[in-house]
């Protein structure tokens, strides 16, 4: 049963991602290059509750600590990170959670087979504008300018290091998906002033001519 607190879509993302982690289990795969279901979950705990532990085995009592954490049961492992945070402070929760939450729950469900977006609500997507933002700038250093079209949710532009453009056109939700390099599995459509920059910008491309 969820705890009574403050619903952000950081913590609704959470307990979203939590239940998707234990309906498939460890050791299932995810978007997320070489980690699996369980891996992803240590990497969550260990950012949350024990940072230090991220840089691996070099702290005194760190490898007793991860064996300890990697041998308890998968439903215990998944409830720490279900019940954890900080819920009352919400705005830090928001600023450093929401994206992250949001790209790894659908990191465990577009690894399997049969999956279909989400619909999420207006305000949501809206939500997702601030991190696509600041994620954009931080995450697209390409050749040629970039461009994110999320119409009515609105623009994104990036400066690139060379000439040529490219217009990339989705809902927030998958925009942000896009720009943490789930290209393959983001539902988007791109656009470029020239064929030669279309290697660059590799993406799923299975929306309409008029989407968005």
């Amino acid at each position: 049963m969820r705890p009574l607190r403050h619903e952000t879509l950081a913590r609704s993302e959470r307990y979203a991602l939590a239940d998707a982690l234990l309906k498939v289990g460890p050791q299932r795969p995810t978007l997320c290059a070489g980690w699996d279901t369980a891996d992803l979950l240590e990497h969550l705990y260990l950012r949350e509750r024990k940072p230090y532990l991220l840089l691996g085995e070099k702290f005194p009592g760190a490898a007793g600590a991860l064996r300890r954490w990697r041998n308890k049961p998968w439903q215990e492992q998944v409830d720490a990170f279900r019940y954890g945070g900080f819920p009352f402070l919400s705005c830090l929760d928001t600023f450093f959670n929401t994206a992250e939450y949001f790209v790894h729950h659908e990191d465990v469900r577009r690894a399997h087979p049969g999956w279909q977006r989400r619909e999420l609500s207006g305000i949501q997507e809206s939500q997702l504008m601030r991190p696509l933002r600041t994620l954009a700038r931080l995450r697209l250093q390409e050749r040629a300018e970039v461009i994110l079209v999320a119409g009515k949710h609105g623009g994104i532009r990036i400066a690139g290091k060379g000439e040529g453009s490219v217009r990339v056109y989705g809902l927030p939700s998958e925009l942000l998906l896009w720009v943490f390099g789930r290209r393959d599995a983001s539902l988007v459509r791109i656009e470029t002033s020239s064929k030669d920059l279309a290697y660059l910008f590799t993406s799923a491309t299975n929306l309409p001519a008029d989407a968005v």
